[in-house]
């Protein structure tokens, strides 16, 4: 499998992941990549659960944005390709 496909591939569970589903995806790598996904994935899921909720005020929602774009560029600084989530 190329590069790639393997990228689309990974972004396609992890998208799932986000919004609650199943991915059926095992992710491999060193300790420091896989924290790095997994920050990421957090962050983008909690972020995502925090929209779909109408008490959420925009104070959180905010604070929620940042932790993402921190764990994105963590992500992107570790793994060596973009957070598309």
């Amino acid at each position: 499998m190329k590069s790639g496909d393997r990228t689309k591939k990974f972004f396609a569970a992890a998208a799932h992941y986000v919004l609650g589903q199943r991915s059926g995806i095992k992710v491999k790598g060193s300790p420091q990549k896989l924290r790095a996904v997994q920050e990421a994935l957090n962050a983008s899921r909690v972020l995502y659960e925090a929209l779909q909720d109408p008490t959420t005020n925009l104070d959180e929602v905010l604070r929620l944005v940042e932790k993402k774009r921190e764990s994105s560029a963590k992500f992107r600084s570790t793994v060596g390709i973009d957070w598309v989530l």
